[in-house]
């Protein structure tokens, strides 16, 4: 209940910057009833709720019961979880509580839940998933029934230290801060002499801080380089204060069913994988990463992961990690030296015909001045100089962004491809965010080409593997006379696989 009412005060926020305003402005009294009132319609909600609120755990069944005016009986059979969460964020952890999830695949979005008990003893949750699983008699898994967070008597099958995960902060550069640094900005303009967006802010601030200001103002070069740092400064700290509050103490154990995954700081999650559910794996990596050996392994499956597809299994991990995380779940790691298809490259040309009208419209000034220079040179002076050389800098700084795009799309093209290996499908995508998909064939419930009227003109086609509860399966700009026979190649495979199971 205690939990509840804190979500509910982080639900009033806009309640108390409004109350905040009112005091500042010294109309407190009509806010204070306000806010009185809907604390107390909050508090009533949140006790009749708790009150109204049980389950039991029948023998083969989760009943959950809800609701005061409207009740809600509902039934959740063993046989159809698939996977237990349990969840502590801070307030839970200081009351000993969790919140457990269930997954069912049948909720109708990814936003939505299947069923979930809000606030559940930590050793009530522990055993509730035991029971679902089976795991009623603990001697029967050392594995499951032992993997304790810090437990040194098992190993884990992957885990991440201090500095692994110090490394991966760096890695997981992010601008995000920025946002809020922005969002902070604008609620200072209400505050009088703190805004940033006015002159006389950086007058006083110049007045402040004295010769450091007057250097900006005077070496323009120190400014810029200024400003890099900082960006880099605020987009390292963002990292790494996001995977340290994502992958903190980080462990992954191979349980009976699947993989159970740990990991969090203020909000600890404990989650199962069955791996039935697993329908591909991806290998992510990047230019700076894969050049000191270290990659991504998530695995894509039916159910959700905190409502996000992908179940990260090793943030930060070798080659060996890696090829080891598979062999135990019986996978085959993707083969240094395959038969890749690569793509056509008229995936980078196409890239050049998108930008092309940008390109002739950026361009025209240029051309306009280059010819008003050649028949009549006098015109040129009625224009102010600084007015045209800002203009051609404009100008060279948006060809140039337009070139270093269809630079990386011409380095993306490099990678880019696929690699048929007999019984399942691996795909490699990107340069700058490098994926390697491993799709079993089995998996593929469609296969779509598709093509547009520049396609057709270079003779390719769009491929896009329809796989359940998974994404990001699809090759551009794929000859088409490759793209069909892939196709022919996992219909004849998918065939034959089916008529084997087929009873006789």
């Amino acid at each position: 209940m205690l939990g509840a009412l804190v979500r509910e005060a982080q639900g009033m926020w806009a309640l108390f910057a409004g109350g905040t305003y009112a005091i500042v402005s010294g109309k407190a009294q009509w806010i204070l009833w306000v806010a009185g009132g809907l604390a107390a319609l909050s508090l009533v909600r949140v006790v009749v709720h708790w009150w109204r609120f049980t389950y039991q755990l029948g023998t083969d069944e989760v009943l959950i019961h809800s609701g005061y005016l409207h009740r809600n009986h509902r039934s959740i059979p063993f046989d159809r979880i698939h996977d237990v969460d349990i969840r502590q964020g801070p307030v839970a952890r200081l009351l000993g509580v969790a919140r457990v999830g269930f997954e069912t695949g049948g909720s109708t979005s990814a936003s939505q839940e299947d069923g979930a008990l809000a606030a559940v003893d930590l050793a009530t949750a522990q055993e509730l998933r035991r029971s679902i699983r089976g795991d009623r008699t603990r001697a029967t898994d050392k594995v499951a029934a032992g993997a304790q967070l810090g437990d040194p008597a098992l190993e884990p099958l992957f885990a991440m230290d201090s500095k692994r995960l110090l490394l991966a902060g760096l890695f997981n550069f992010s601008l995000m801060l920025f946002a809020g640094l922005f969002g902070a900005a604008q609620s200072l303009r209400a505050i009088p002499g703190a805004d940033p967006f006015e002159p006389a802010f950086w007058a006083s601030a110049e007045s402040m801080f004295g010769p450091f200001a007057r250097l900006l103002a005077l070496h323009r070069i120190v400014a810029v380089f200024a400003a890099l740092l900082l960006v880099l400064l605020v987009g390292v700290a963002a990292g790494l204060v996001r995977t340290l509050l994502t992958n903190f103490q980080f462990r992954l154990d191979r349980t009976s069913a699947g993989l159970r995954r740990r990991r969090g700081l203020l909000t600890k999650t404990d989650v199962m994988l069955p791996l039935r559910r697993v329908q591909s794996v991806l290998i992510e990596t990047g230019p700076f990463r894969s050049a000191l050996g270290w990659r991504e392994l998530s695995l894509q499956s039916l159910a959700s992961d905190e409502l996000r597809g992908a179940h990260v299994v090793a943030p930060l991990a070798n080659s060996n990690e890696i090829e080891r995380i598979l062999h135990e779940i019986g996978w085959r790691a993707p083969p240094e030296n395959g038969d890749w298809q690569r793509i056509s490259r008229s995936y980078v040309w196409m890239s050049l015909l998108a930008y092309s009208p940008l390109i002739l419209f950026i361009a025209s000034p240029l051309l306009l001045f280059g010819a008003v220079a050649i028949w009549k040179f006098d015109a040129l002076a009625s224009f102010p100089t600084g007015s045209i050389r800002t203009l051609v800098l404009i100008v060279m700084a948006m060809l140039a962004a337009i070139g270093v795009r269809i630079s990386l799309r011409w380095l993306a093209w490099k990678r880019t491809g696929y690699f048929f290996d007999g019984d399942r499908v691996l795909i490699r995508r990107g340069w700058w965010r490098q994926r390697t998909f491993i799709l079993p064939a089995k998996n593929v419930q469609s296969l779509d080409l598709t093509e547009n009227l520049i396609d057709r003109r270079f003779g390719t086609v769009s491929i896009t593997f329809g796989v359940a509860g998974a994404s990001g399966h699809s090759l551009p700009a794929v000859p088409r006379e490759k793209a069909c026979q892939l196709r022919s190649e996992l219909l004849s495979l998918l065939a034959s696989a089916g008529s084997a199971s087929m009873p006789r």
